[in-house]
């Protein structure tokens, strides 16, 4: 058969950065140096010819324990798509390192790509942090201690590490003091790993991790979502955190997807996706 037909173009073409190391860290108990790679997905429209596009950092989940930058790859080109680019960044798991050390990786990380914004054709005055699980921990994280100076390194010390908004996807404030935000069952506790210590003996680093302890007026917008059904961190507990957030004057939104659990598909599909543009659109209109 012979056919002669029109291809009407309806999305760009893709490009793929792989493997990009953004700061290498010693650890002195494996006695080994552990890069910390980001992967970069953005739309490629005509080589050498960059149009600066908003930066969506994500960071995937695992418990702390995990910190798997491809996983999500396949999915966050649905962002790529929508003209963004997308930076997917691995962290110190509890396994290489105790807090803050993630929340520093992922400073520096977010450092890292506004130093290289014309490199990967970056607008870096708008920057959106997103994660599922503990990667949406840290997004709130590093949303909440924005322009604080803390939990900063002396890496790419001359960009801020201050985003724009930030959203969460089954995560929240983990550490909420007085709310359980664990789902009972566990045989182990990730964040006593993270934190390197038996949390209910030392309260004190619970507080230094609470998201909410650093709320502000100047918090940036916080995007939240959640399964209905989680079953390994409590919805009641990202509800706590975002009546937190309203009574401190923070513009956020918060979505329960009903029937979805902690890692569902209903999670991952095309009506989160547009939560999510939307969101961030609104933050940038």
């Amino acid at each position: 058969m012979y056919k002669k037909i029109k291809s009407e173009i309806t999305q760009p073409d893709m490009i793929l950065y792989s493997n990009i190391v953004y700061s290498n860290k010693f650890n002195d108990f494996l006695q080994t140096t552990i890069p910390l790679e980001v992967n970069i997905i953005r739309p490629f429209y005509q080589l050498r010819s960059w149009e600066k596009r908003p930066l969506l950092i994500w960071m995937s989940g695992g418990a702390f324990r995990n910190s798997t930058p491809m996983r999500n790859i396949p999915e966050m080109t649905e962002y790529a798509k929508q003209g963004f680019v997308v930076a997917c960044i691995r962290y110190r798991t509890s396994s290489e390192s105790v807090f803050p050390a993630p929340l520093e990786d992922i400073k520096t990380a977010i450092r890292f790509l506004k130093y290289h914004h014309e490199t990967y054709g970056i607008d870096p005055d708008k920057v959106i942090i997103a994660g599922h699980s503990a990667g949406a921990y840290l997004a709130i994280m590093a949303a909440v201690t924005g322009g604080t100076g803390l939990f900063e390194t002396a890496e790419w010390n001359g960009c801020s590490s201050t985003v724009n908004g930030a959203v969460s996807i089954s995560g929240g404030d983990m550490f909420l003091e007085n709310v359980e935000t664990q789902v009972p069952g566990r045989e182990i506790n990730p964040l006593d790993l993270l934190m390197g210590c038996d949390l209910e003996k030392h309260p004190e680093k619970k507080r230094v991790a609470s998201a909410a302890n650093y709320l502000s007026k100047d918090t940036a917008p916080i995007l939240m979502i959640h399964g209905e059904c989680d079953e390994m961190i409590s919805i009641d507990g990202s509800k706590a955190f975002y009546e937190r957030l309203i009574s401190a004057g923070v513009r956020a939104d918060f979505y329960e997807v009903e029937g979805e659990g902690h890692g569902s598909l209903g999670l991952r599909q095309p009506t989160i996706h547009k939560i999510v543009v939307d969101f961030i659109e609104d933050i940038f209109k």
